[in-house]
């Protein structure tokens, strides 16, 4: 704008000074000079000006470049914090998680080996329990056979008896050797189960045993009023031998069971019910 100014006022002296005289020339010079003077003191002013915006906006966009570099530093420097932030807490997570691993295994051995100890110890006592039981079990379990093997001898001079039937006779018979049978396969039985046996064996033969007392009674009575006794006679069962319908056999050790010997022999018994001949007593003296 300066210098259009300058080229506009330089073309405007120069047609003046065709048309004026040496004085006002004279004068016209020094307004010139000035003029121009003032004029470049105002293009230095304007000159320094502008170079004052342009440093001004370089200050400017510097301060704006380095506040963004700042910024930019400050978020990276945020960035990196957050990072380890969240390394260190990976870190530190992943060590308790590896400790508490390594306690709850070192807990879980410890139980592990306090519930063996226990479990052995339990163990101890269960069988020293078991050998006390099994001691103070030993002389009722004896007590128990020597029942259950009178009770099966009782049984089975019964099974002879001539007031039953064939098949009563059977029925004893299979019972006592059931239960026989049983007793010499679990000889550390234990007392309940054979009081148990017990009670099976009277249980199941009580009514039998009970019709051949009733029947024996009767047949005795029968006997006895068969032969009446006056004021000057004698009975005749003190001067003679009596066969009774049942006498049992002789048991010469309480302490052993019955072995197969000591039963009647209830197979030749049964071969001759089935022939037809009537099965009898044994009899004794």
């Amino acid at each position: 704008m300066i210098k259009k100014q300058a080229a506009e006022w330089v073309a405007y002296r120069q047609a003046l000074e065709k048309q004026i005289s040496d004085e006002q020339l004279s004068a016209f010079r020094e307004e010139e000079c000035r003029s121009i003077e003032e004029m470049a003191r105002k293009f230095r002013e304007e000159e320094e000006y502008y170079q004052q915006l342009e440093k001004e906006r370089e200050e400017e966009e510097n301060r704006k470049k380095i506040e963004r570099i700042r910024l930019q530093q400050e978020r990276e420097e945020e960035i990196r914090r957050e990072y380890e932030n969240e390394q260190r807490l990976r870190e530190e997570k992943e060590k308790k998680k590896i400790e508490d691993l390594q306690r709850m295994e070192m807990e879980k051995k410890a139980l592990e080996e306090a519930e063996y100890k226990k479990y052995l110890l339990d163990k101890e006592k269960e069988e020293q329990r078991i050998q006390e039981v099994e001691k103070s079990l030993s002389p009722l379990r004896v007590d128990l056979n020597l029942k259950i093997s009178e009770t099966a001898l009782k049984i089975l001079s019964v099974a002879t008896s001539e007031y039953l039937s064939y098949f009563e006779k059977r029925q004893v018979t299979f019972l006592v050797n059931e239960i026989l049978l049983w007793i010499r396969s679990h000889s550390e039985a234990h007392p309940d189960d054979m009081r148990t046996k017990l009670e099976k064996l009277e249980v199941g033969t009580k009514a039998i045993i009970s019709k051949h007392e009733i029947a024996l009674k009767n047949a005795a009575e029968k006997a006895l009023d068969a032969f009446p006794l006056g004021e000057e006679e004698e009975c005749p069962f003190d001067q003679m031998d009596v066969d009774l319908p049942f006498s049992p056999p002789p048991v010469e050790d309480e302490d052993e069971t019955v072995s197969p010997s000591d039963q009647p022999d209830v197979a030749s018994q049964d071969a001759n019910l089935l022939e037809g001949a009537p099965l009898r007593p044994s009899r004794h003296p």
